[in-house]
């Protein structure tokens, strides 16, 4: 656990980048399913779960364009959206680390 604790630090303190930034805000746009949920949620709650969903999981940008291509191949549901890319976004970093 140690080492996660390190990792995350480090992410933390790396701060959020411009281009992470960029890609929260364009993530609506690129993905009809989730532009579908922000109109019924709200696009300010939408950018929110997003943003938490990336740090949670420490995404890099790479692991971001692919996550969001992933997204589009599952039925989401905005009660339960949080949930769904936490688990979208684990099942990325898990394939993009394998390939790397």
């Amino acid at each position: 656990m140690k080492r996660y604790e390190r990792l995350h630090a480090e992410y933390e303190d790396s701060g959020l980048t411009y281009e992470l930034r960029h890609y929260v805000k364009r993530i609506p746009e690129m993905c009809p399913k989730i532009k579908e949920i922000a109109k019924e949620v709200g696009s300010e709650a939408t950018q929110q779960t997003i943003m938490h969903t990336m740090q949670a999981l420490m995404l890099d940008e790479f692991e971001i364009i692919h996550w969001v291509k992933f997204i589009e191949r599952f039925e989401l549901e905005a009660q339960s959206l949080g949930s769904s890319l936490l688990f979208i976004g684990m099942a990325t970093k898990l394939l993009m680390n394998t390939l790397r």
